[in-house]
């Protein structure tokens, strides 16, 4: 019971980020142009617009397991401190290789979804592995270094998006607050039979 009941303050903590954007306003932020904007004072874990033009020269694709979605890591021109995460299926990206029309363009001028810190990206359980690999690739290959002060807007993730994190979380925590109970109750009896 001990056992599960650290095992889900450790799941609670690694999910907190993304249970609290859950509850950040639905109502983009805008933020304004990417290149007026000072990193040291922009907000983590906040759904935001942004007008950026990424760099297509330095980006990194990369896919998760179990997932058909390809994503799209880019620097953004004039602003060495943030980045913006564009997602696309194996379909679309089939159709822009082989030269047809696959929706919207990748290089737009406004972005729109959850803006977070590459420091709270790696404090996560799910995500510190996959972005950890992004930093090394655009640093050895790309010799571009992202610290932990950057920026990434995942474009096109909304607040809402993150229910299933939250339903996770609700039962991890019901399991974890049940077998403190139980803990709690054990406790209580060995303490009468002492007393």
């Amino acid at each position: 019971m001990g056992v599960v009941v650290v095992l889900s303050l450790l799941i609670l903590w690694w999910f907190r980020f993304e249970v609290l954007y859950f509850f950040a306003s639905t109502q983009p932020r805008d933020l304004g142009v990417a290149t007026d904007l000072d990193a040291g004072k922009l907000p983590s874990n906040r759904y935001v617009t942004i007008e950026a033009w990424p760099n297509p020269t330095r980006a990194v694709k990369f896919q998760r397991r179990f997932r058909d979605e390809i994503y799209r890591v880019t620097p953004v021109v004039g602003q060495k401190k943030i980045f913006i995460q564009t997602t696309r299926t194996e379909k679309q990206d089939g159709n822009k290789r082989s030269g047809e029309s696959s929706g919207s363009s990748i290089i737009e001028g406004s972005y729109t979804g959850r803006l977070v810190s590459f420091k709270d990206l790696e404090s996560t359980f799910l995500t510190r592995s996959g972005y950890a690999g992004v930093r090394l690739f655009f640093r050895e290959k790309l010799f571009v270094e992202i610290t932990d002060d950057c920026f990434l807007l995942m474009d096109g993730v909304t607040p809402h998006s993150y229910w299933g994190y939250l339903v996770l979380a609700i039962v991890v925590a019901v399991f974890g607050l049940g077998n403190s109970v139980l803990i709690g109750r054990h406790i209580v009896l060995l303490v009468r039979k002492r007393g």
